[in-house]
């Protein structure tokens, strides 16, 4: 999701059914983030989601991490549809 030219090859897709994949830790799963809102206009979107534990165990192990973000964005991806 942080590689522009990934954001510039969306941007230039017309065929929003194409199947696209996606793995993230959902750092920037979040509507405003310019990759995440190219990818709301797809249609067939896998997405892969890394966590290695939850709660307090998934902020150690992530250090800098919060196990609610990680929560919220995931709440966005489920709202697109995806």
């Amino acid at each position: 999701m942080l590689v522009k030219h990934n954001l510039n090859l969306l941007s230039r897709l017309e065929n929003f059914d194409l199947p696209i994949r996606i793995n993230s830790n959902t750092t920037h799963a979040y509507p405003g983030f310019p990759f995440f809102d190219q990818l709301k206009k797809f249609r067939n979107v896998l997405w892969t989601l890394s966590a290695e534990a939850t709660t307090e165990k998934y902020e150690y192990i992530r250090f800098g991490s919060e196990w609610k973000t990680f929560m919220q964005n995931l709440q966005h991806i489920i709202d697109t549809g995806h």
